[in-house]
């Protein structure tokens, strides 16, 4: 798996180091492998997957989720089918006592759920061919 630069990572991500020095110290996404690149030149490299992880943070804190909520379950960062439950979870909440119907309340929790099954596929079918391409390998 690759690195990326800090400099690099905040110019891609927008964020601030301060936002990401927050993010370790919440064990939101892992410490930096820190290196010499000559006389007093400190390099901070991170895992490529810090990307994937920070991408999680911001979308599933646009979906109302604090940063407790986060580091109470880290399984809301790692896994891209909560992404789905949050989204049907603030739906409902937003509907909650504004007089939809039971029949609106039940279209959007089959959508919300017809989402969370495709993208379950689509993780599936990419582990199992992520476990097909490594017995590939092996032969």
């Amino acid at each position: 798996m690759g690195r990326i630069e800090l400099n690099e990572l905040l110019a891609v991500t927008g964020l601030k180091a301060s936002t990401l020095r927050k993010y370790i110290g919440l064990r939101l996404i892992g410490r930096p492998h820190v290196s010499r690149n000559g006389p007093g030149r400190v390099v901070s490299t991170y895992p490529e997957d810090t990307l994937y992880r920070l991408g999680r943070i911001e979308e599933l804190k646009g979906f109302g989720l604090t940063l407790k909520e986060m580091v109470t379950d880290m399984r809301i960062v790692e896994s891209p089918v909560t992404s789905r439950w949050v989204e049907f979870r603030v739906m409902q909440s937003q509907v909650e006592g504004k007089g939809v119907t039971v029949q609106e309340s039940e279209d959007a929790l089959e959508l919300a759920v017809g989402r969370m099954h495709e993208d379950f596929v689509e993780l599936i079918n990419g582990c199992i061919q992520e476990v097909r391409n490594e017995k590939k390998e092996e032969t």
